[in-house]
């Protein structure tokens, strides 16, 4: 009897290993897989403005890609750069200008994306960096949830 209770006491032990195993090997696969934000190519951005019915419009010059997406109500400005410290010095002179109007900006940091939003009576303004590439979008401020809507689709 003693010996069957230790037979199960040790293949109990062995399934919560295994249970455990499992969980970890799922965990890094979810986090290799890609699951968190990843900016769009200028293709990819196109692509999905023009499923949600934008006229879209390439106004790209020898220094960095850049997409005008207009909608009914606003427009849609994509930016991307050779590289993250272009976009961080691009990003800092529209704050300083920003901020020179006594704007309150919210800022949302994580590893892999940058949010400002600037709200005010009338406009509401975003601006969502991830990797080497931006959105801007500035809207009258009636239409704040559809531009979230919007930026949740292209996943900025």
């Amino acid at each position: 009897m003693q010996l069957n209770k230790e037979i199960c006491k040790e293949r109990h032990k062995k399934r919560i290993s295994i249970g455990i195993k499992f969980i970890v090997v799922l965990f890094f696969i979810f986090i290799s897989c890609g699951c968190g934000k990843k900016s769009l190519s200028p293709v990819e951005f196109t692509r999905k403005m023009e499923e949600k019915k934008y006229v879209v419009t390439d106004l790209s010059n020898k220094k960095n890609k850049i997409i005008l997406a207009v909608g009914s109500h606003y427009q849609v400005y994509y930016y991307q750069y050779d590289s993250e410290d272009l976009i961080k010095k691009a990003l800092e002179t529209e704050f300083i200008l920003l901020k020179d109007g006594n704007n309150n900006i919210k800022e949302t940091i994580t590893d892999k994306q940058e949010k400002y939003e600037v709200e005010n009576n009338d406009i509401y303004i975003v601006y969502s960096k991830i990797g080497n590439t931006y959105v801007y979008i500035g809207a009258p401020k009636r239409y704040k949830n559809e531009v979230i809507d919007l930026l949740k689709y292209i996943g900025y």
